[in-house]
């Protein structure tokens, strides 16, 4: 089983075609997100609001990865 020439041996990243998992860990919640608030939206501005639900649900999850990195293993 030899190697192609020029691929690692080493895998440094997600496969082709394959979402890296930070990508589909947001997706995911983005999408539970969007849904809890989606009833708020209003009927003649879906659009403006679906995507600024997407812009807060990035900011909330930038921030939640933000607070998990200074967590530490006193609180398991």
């Amino acid at each position: 089983m030899g190697l192609k020439p020029g691929i690692s041996p080493v895998a440094t990243g997600p496969a082709p075609n394959q979402p890296r998992k930070s990508d589909s860990r947001f997706r995911s919640f983005a999408e539970r997100y969007l849904i809890e608030r989606a009833a708020h939206f209003r009927q003649d501005h879906i659009d403006i609001d679906t995507w600024s639900c997407i812009m807060d649900a990035k900011r909330a999850y930038k921030q939640i990865e933000a607070v998990g990195c200074t967590v530490s293993d006193d609180f398991a």
